[in-house]
């Protein structure tokens, strides 16, 4: 991870989001300095007041992984799947065709789409596996500011030039919208 990609998810995530956002890291933020009080409390039994920071620390990042999650699978949620994948001999590329459903109650009014491509390995090898989950050999993200009303299906199609024929291959496809 480079410094470039987390200064273009800060900027993304910090101009689309929506007010349910800013209530859970209000909640999450307002947990953690209840945690804090308490500790402060308590802080003539210094184990004690350790262990409510930890499990305050815990606590907050879990509320924030779930809420989000919630939020991204009840709120805004949607359906990105693969259709077609095709490689083209003639020019060493590889097709990608796949779709985006807004099955939320609200409309998408920005969508942002990852699409990588992973080499596959067929032994049962897991650091391995693990591996080449963490480095695609191919990655694209496109951006959608097009209005998707619920029940809408858009289809969407990326080219990844210079691939290698005969290649073994899994293509993972990631969607936020707002």
């Amino acid at each position: 991870m480079n410094t470039q990609y987390i200064r273009e998810q800060i900027i993304f995530y910090t101009t689309h989001l929506h007010l349910i956002d800013f209530l859970l890291m209000a909640l999450v933020i307002f947990f953690f300095i209840i945690t804090l009080f308490i500790a402060l409390i308590i802080r003539n039994k210094p184990a004690f007041a350790f262990i409510v920071i930890f499990l305050g620390i815990l606590c907050s990042a879990s509320i924030a992984y779930l809420g989000y999650f919630l939020i991204d699978t009840k709120v805004r949620s949607r359906i990105a799947s693969l259709d077609n994948a095709q490689f083209f001999v003639y020019d060493n590329s590889l097709s990608v065709d796949y779709s985006l459903t807004n099955t939320s109650k609200k409309s998408f009014k920005y969508c942002k789409i990852k699409i990588e491509v992973f080499k596959k390995i067929d032994n049962n090898n897991t650091l391995q596996n693990m591996l080449h989950a963490l480095k695609p050999l191919r990655s694209k993200s496109i951006t959608i500011e097009k209005t998707i009303i619920p029940n809408q299906t858009i289809n969407l199609k990326t080219k990844f030039s210079d691939f290698k024929n005969g290649q073994d291959f899994d293509i993972k496809i990631n969607s936020k919208c707002f």
